[in-house]
């Protein structure tokens, strides 16, 4: 008689994907949360600052079908993981950006590539 494991291994991967989607998301819609901090400290105006996000989104809706053809040609095992460390890294560059010009390639580049790599 075959003894069953204690917890369903399908669990513990859908547990793992919603942290994973929690943290992708998360990471691109605070933007809000910065955006003031981003207005005072480098004085731009909000048209300039709020095009960074808009940047992201565009990239974003550009890139997600890109992402979906890779992920059915060479699998999530490899598309996910790189969206993964796009992501990472962007966010990583984005907290030592110090002109408008270097937020719009990491957060409304990379880090778009990023999210739709990792993300739905």
């Amino acid at each position: 008689m075959k003894t069953r494991p204690w917890l369903f291994y399908g669990w513990t991967l859908l547990a793992m994907s919603a942290v994973c989607m929690f943290i992708i998301y998360g990471l691109r819609y605070s933007f809000s949360v910065f955006y003031v901090a981003i207005l005072n400290e480098f004085g731009w105006s909000r048209a300039d600052t709020a095009l960074i996000f808009s940047v992201n989104v565009i990239v974003y809706g550009l890139t997600a079908p890109i992402a979906g053809g890779l992920v059915d040609r060479f699998g999530p095992r490899v598309v996910l993981p790189l969206g993964a460390l796009a992501l990472g890294l962007g966010a990583i560059a984005s907290s030592q950006a110090n002109a408008i010009w270097q937020f719009m390639a990491l957060y409304g580049v990379v880090m778009a590539l990023g999210i739709s790599a990792a993300g739905f």
